[in-house]
């Protein structure tokens, strides 16, 4: 599953005072919402958001103030571009009408799925929440992160967003390395040293060496280092065990003069 399915979090719309100018969560909210949907996420509607009661009014009703509506109850903080932002969160509820993300787990249809909840606040500190680009972007990292497989079912999706890092110690795999615990083709990992300050000398990663004809090096990432070769499937399993991503399409092989 390549996407995410995002339920309204309708408690962070609790504007009892319309006057406070949100117009930097709104705006965090709108690219979050837009990345969310050129995604192809699932965005889906609180049960009640359409009788949804905030002080002077439904919420529902300041979707459609005119100009001087605006101008009175919010002091024209909310824009027209804004009241439209908000239309389109305003959707049809889940099937069996979850209203949060511990009732959506367990709703046939989103369960194991990556659940969420989309809001407009970013002090709200909640798990699974999304109220800004980089509060989207985490919520797949972690999900992609919880699911290894997916770099079998959803290979760029997978790519996107799994940040690649050692399961285990590099000390313990060069160990099991040198006891001929894995498969011969094996050498040892490297871990980059530290340049003065200047993080990973020359932009090294994390990378493994193999005895095959090239002595090829693969990084972490899934690019070849130096060399390169069809890797052998126990091979590609055990690299995925430990963190590594893996060589995909034309970057299989990379042959160096």
């Amino acid at each position: 599953m390549c996407f995410a399915n995002l339920l309204i979090n309708l408690e962070s719309f609790a504007w009892n005072d319309l006057t406070i100018d949100r117009s930097s969560d709104m705006e965090n909210l709108i690219l979050a919402v837009d990345e969310a949907i050129n995604h192809e996420d699932q965005i889906f509607g609180h049960p009640d958001c359409f009788n949804y009661k905030i002080e002077h009014c439904f919420f529902h009703d300041i979707l459609y103030f005119d100009e001087e509506e605006r101008q009175v109850f919010t002091n024209n903080w909310l824009s027209n571009d804004y009241q439209k932002a908000l239309i389109k969160l305003w959707r049809s509820p889940t099937p069996k009408l979850s209203k949060n993300i511990l009732e959506m787990d367990l709703e046939p249809g989103f369960i194991g799925a990556n659940n969420g909840m989309i809001g407009c606040s970013e002090e709200l500190l909640l798990d699974r929440y999304v109220s800004d680009i980089l509060s989207w972007t985490n919520l797949h990292k972690n999900y992609v992160k919880s699911n290894i497989s997916l770099h079998l079912n959803c290979p760029e999706y997978f790519k996107r967003f799994y940040i690649p890092s050692l399961t285990v110690s590099a000390n313990q795999i060069n160990y099991q390395i040198k006891q001929s615990v894995f498969h011969s083709l094996f050498d040892r990992i490297d871990i980059p040293k530290e340049s003065s300050g200047e993080g990973k000398l020359h932009g090294e990663q994390i990378h493994i060496h193999f005895y095959d004809s090239k002595l090829s090096a693969l990084n972490i990432d899934g690019t070849w280092k130096h060399g390169g070769f069809i890797l052998p499937v126990d091979v590609e399993e055990q690299l995925i065990e430990w963190g590594f991503l893996l060589p995909t399409g034309a970057q299989a092989v990379l042959s160096l003069p």
